[in-house]
């Protein structure tokens, strides 16, 4: 296989994780900090969410060698 800078199963793999965790961190964010205090805790919730986004993100940004 070339070793070029084509995209590769790993990067394609680590792309669409980080894509699928960024979507999912930010759907979390949206409801958590929407939602009443009795449904979901906001204070334990949008933290969370807002980690889940951060580690999607830096999936999304990070090289693969």
């Amino acid at each position: 296989m070339s070793e070029g800078n084509g995209l590769n199963f790993s990067r394609i793999t680590i792309y669409l994780f980080g894509a699928i965790l960024l979507a999912i961190g930010f759907m979390l964010t949206y409801f958590s900090l929407g939602a009443g205090v009795d449904i979901i805790s906001p204070r334990i919730f949008t933290p969370i969410a807002m980690l889940v986004s951060i580690i999607g993100l830096v999936m999304l940004i990070v090289k693969v060698e």
